[in-house]
């Protein structure tokens, strides 16, 4: 929609959704604000982390959340999961199942 054809009530709509998008972008998501008050606050929210976010991820997953930010890494070497951080991922290669189709 070309801003040349808008009506300036359409016009003001369009800005007034602009400024909620941007504020929407800008706000951490519940699940993001919960990690950082547990690495920053410590307390109920980080024993929330730790009883009942990171005992439900598996190896991978830890490994996943460690490199997303400094947080988060802090957060997880904090934790009693730290143990499970390696170099590098197992891979497992498995050779293909033989057919015999006729």
């Amino acid at each position: 929609m070309s801003s040349e054809y808008l009506t300036e009530e359409e016009h003001e709509r369009l800005q007034r959704m602009r400024s909620i998008v941007a504020a929407l972008e800008n706000k951490p998501v519940p699940l993001w604000r919960l990690f950082r008050e547990a690495l920053l606050n410590g307390g109920a929210c980080r024993d929330i982390v730790e009883k009942h976010v990171m005992c439900k991820l598996d190896g991978t997953d830890i490994k996943f959340l460690y490199g997303v930010n400094t947080e988060t890494r802090k957060l997880i070497k904090r934790s009693s999961r730290k143990g499970e951080l390696k170099k590098g991922f197992k891979v497992e290669v498995r050779p293909a199942p033989i057919c015999h189709c006729e």
